[in-house]
Formats: structure tokens, sequence, C-alpha cells
């Protein structure tokens, strides 16, 4: 059909299906060593993240639960819940350190970095949370349940996450450059930096309660836990936002990349084509 022309079934002209379909640059791209798994692994990477932030929010609504109503709330379950879903997000991330075999040297070792981070997380993590939340303190309901060792294990923990993030960005945005639409700015890809920013938020107000400790005063506590509140809250968006990205980015790694001349080649010169990769 001439590319003036419109579809005989549809009516959709020929010039719009080219400008929705086809990605300039897919001739460029390197095909990934498994489409199937980066994909997949990719989405397990941003989406356990997720899942273990909402683990956390989930103990957090519990201890207060407890502290208002005296609801007891199974909170080691949860914490195992959220451990284990980071776990599972290392488990995703090793996808980006060598997508396909050409990967520049700096950024595997960017990514195998950033993959290591995850153990002394998770370490830091489960101390936090299955350790010295296991004796039932409340950290952010009672002052009795304010603990300087905790209080500087989410600091490390944010240093971490900050580190582990920036390593790993690199290897993120060039998988999301495959997409047409993340090159030209229709999805946001701005959330890792946006995560960084919400980890500094709530490692200021851990900061604070450290500096004032061991009995921060009242306006302290209040502005600490606002600024973690904050924090944890602005954290869990930019998890949400990269999850919903990741899911319109997962058809795109999955698949190749329609070209130029899979619309415009003929089925003569598709099939010689073919042919000749056969053979």
């Amino acid at each position: 059909m001439s590319i003036r022309s419109g579809c005989p079934e549809c009516g959709l002209p020929v010039r719009t299906t080219i400008l929705i379909l086809v990605d300039p640059r897919a001739d460029e791209l390197v095909p990934l060593s498994n489409p199937r798994l980066t994909a997949w692994g990719v989405l397990l990477w941003i989406g356990a993240a997720f899942g273990a932030a909402l683990g956390v929010w989930s103990m957090r609504l519990a201890e207060w639960a407890d502290a208002q109503y005296q609801i007891a709330w199974p909170v080691s379950d949860l914490a195992w819940v959220s451990v284990g879903m980071l776990v599972l997000s290392a488990i995703g991330a090793t996808v980006l350190v060598r997508p396909y075999a050409s990967v520049p040297r700096p950024r595997v070792v960017s990514a195998v970095l950033g993959v290591v981070l995850y153990v002394p997380l998770v370490v830091v993590f489960h101390r936090i949370h299955l350790v010295l939340d296991a004796s039932g303190n409340q950290p952010y309901t009672s002052s009795v349940g304010f603990s300087e060792e905790r209080t500087a294990c989410r600091l490390v923990f944010a240093i971490l996450a900050m580190a582990m993030v920036l390593m790993l960005r690199p290897a993120a945005r060039h998988l999301a450059a495959r997409s047409f639409i993340f090159r030209t700015g229709q999805i946001d890809r701005q959330s890792m930096l946006a995560m960084i920013g919400a980890f500094v938020v709530g490692a200021v107000g851990d900061a604070l309660r450290l500096i004032f400790s061991p009995t921060p005063g009242d306006w302290v506590s209040l502005l600490s836990i606002s600024l973690i509140s904050l924090g944890g809250f602005l954290l869990t968006m930019g998890l949400f936002a990269a999850f919903v990205d990741t899911l319109r980015l997962r058809t795109v790694l999955a698949n190749e990349q329609v070209k130029l001349t899979d619309i415009l080649e003929s089925n003569a010169e598709r099939a010689s084509r073919t042919s000749g990769a056969d053979t």
C-alpha cells in the first residue's frame, strides 16, 4: 500500500501507523541476550522494592494500631515479608549487569557494585526490623522506643540505598532508552533521582534524632518524625511511579522493536532476508 493511503479494513492512515509503531533508532539497538528474562528481571527489581516499602508502611500501621487501640498485629511476619521482598529485588537487579554481550565495562562494574550493595542493605534492614524491633518497641509512637542504634542503622541504610541507586541507574537508564516513549520524554525517567532525594529527606530526620539524643525534645521529635514520614512517602511514590513505568517498559524489552524495514519492505524482500539469515 502507498504511504499516503489508508488501511482498507480500519481506515487508519498508513503514515499514522508508521509514526506510532516505528522506532527510528531500532536498527541501532543491540539485541538483548535474553529479552524476556531481562524484562521480567527489571520488573522484579522495582516491583519487589515497592513491595518492601509497602511492608514497612504495614509495620508502621501495626505500631500505630497497637499504640492507639491495643490491636496486636504480627509485625515480625510483616518484617520477614519485607526482607524477602528486598532479596527478590536484589535478584531482579542482576539482569542489569550484562543484558547484552557488548555492555561497556564501566557500566558492568557499576551494576555489579549496585547488586553487591544489596548484601549490606539486607543485613541492616534485617537488623532494624527483626532484631532491634523484636522486643516490641514503638520507635515513632513512644519516646521510650527511641533507639540511637536503630536511628544510626537507618542512616546507614539510607546511605547504602542511595549508593545502590546511583550504581544501578546508568544500566537502568540505558535499558529505558530502548523505548521510544522514554527517549521522547513521554514517561518520567527521573524516578530514581527522586528516590535519592526522598532518602535524603528521611536521613535529615534521623540525623536530628541523633544530634539531640538521648532525649530529643518534643519539637525535635515532631520535626524528625515528620521528615522521616515525608521521606518514606516520597520514596514509596517514587517506587510506585518507577513500577508503573517498568510495566510499560517490560513489553518493549520482551519484544523486538519494530524497524522501518519491517513495515516498508515487501513480502518477497522479507522472505528473502529471512531465508538468507537462516542459511
